[in-house]
């Protein structure tokens, strides 16, 4: 897995850098590229998608880019669609009506697709019927084909529960970490785990079901309390 180092020094992430990871990895990397087997995956009939522009719900269809969110819900109560809204969430602003109510890990990673110049994002507690056993569970039986079909997973990885929110995303929501001058233009910076190590001990990787999610996606941008780490195949 080949990692781009993240950047620690900014208080908000720069989604002009983030741009340039996905469109190199797309354009020169040739193990990330989709296999065979990837173009025969077909959407989940139930497939729906965020449209982050229009604030809707869309059905997905095998042309359609997405990017995927794996985050831990944790006890806070936030928007999930039922199926007495479902009809209106199709409705173009259909969202704007619950955005209070959306998590604000979701509200984040609706900010990372625009940012990314990207239009849709799938994620469970909108876009699966949360009151319908059938759609539950057709769409959980498909888990795999949707995240393998995702162009790129945005994973909150120490978020506690879904309000957690992604770091960096909003203004005063990521540890910055100290830079400290001892003269001479020379200055210490606070060192920072490595990812691998804050992987091993966050939230998200000690829940097997966000686990599997990020194993299944062929590239990741996995946010910390400090860092945005690109990782992919290659």
């Amino acid at each position: 897995m080949l990692e781009f180092g993240g950047r620690t020094f900014e208080e908000k992430v720069d989604f002009t850098l983030l741009q340039k990871w996905l469109r190199t990895c797309e354009h020169t990397h040739l193990l990330c590229q989709p296999q065979k087997w990837h173009s025969s995956l077909k959407p989940p009939p139930r497939l729906r998608l965020i449209d982050v522009q229009d604030m809707c719900l869309v059905d997905a269809s095998p042309s359609h880019r997405y990017v995927s969110l794996s985050y831990v819900w944790g006890s806070v109560l936030t928007f999930q669609t039922k199926k007495n809204i479902l009809s209106e969430l199709y409705l173009p602003g259909g969202l704007h009506a619950f955005k209070d109510d959306i998590a604000l890990t979701v509200q984040d990673a609706m900010r990372v697709v625009r940012g990314l110049r990207e239009r849709y994002l799938w994620t469970d507690a909108i876009c699966i019927v949360q009151d319908d056993p059938v759609d539950k569970a057709e769409l959980v039986q498909e888990m795999d084909t949707v995240y393998a079909r995702a162009i790129l997973t945005i994973v909150a990885a120490e978020g506690i529960h879904a309000n957690a929110g992604l770091p960096g995303v909003r203004s005063h929501s990521r540890d910055v970490p100290k830079v400290f001058d001892i003269g001479n233009d020379i200055s210490l910076l606070q060192a920072r785990a490595p990812l691998a190590e804050t992987l091993l001990n966050c939230p998200w990787s000690k829940r097997a079901w966000t686990y599997q999610e990020g194993i299944l996606s062929s590239r990741q941008l996995i946010f910390t309390t400090s860092t945005v780490h690109y990782v992919c195949c290659s």
